[in-house]
């Protein structure tokens, strides 16, 4: 967000490039980032949101499988 306004990076927005870079690192060059005069569209975040949704999606899915009554009777049967 901070990027596309084309926001000056001092103090929280620095901390918050910073902190979320680490996330974002393996979704560099995926895609092309376009910019547009000072504002930038962080294609690698779009990506990293989307991909890191989907794993929470299935470790969840995958714990309630594994911890519903029906799925302990057999594992323990």
């Amino acid at each position: 967000m901070f990027l596309l306004l084309g926001a000056n990076n001092v103090g929280i927005v620095n901390f918050l490039y910073k902190i979320t870079g680490l996330f974002v690192a393996p979704f560099n060059d995926v895609f092309e980032s376009p910019s547009f005069g000072e504002s930038f569209f962080d294609s690698a975040s779009l990506v990293g949101i989307i991909l890191y949704s989907l794993l929470a999606y299935g470790i969840t899915k995958l714990i309630s499988i594994f911890f519903t009554k029906g799925a302990l009777s057999l594992v323990i049967s």
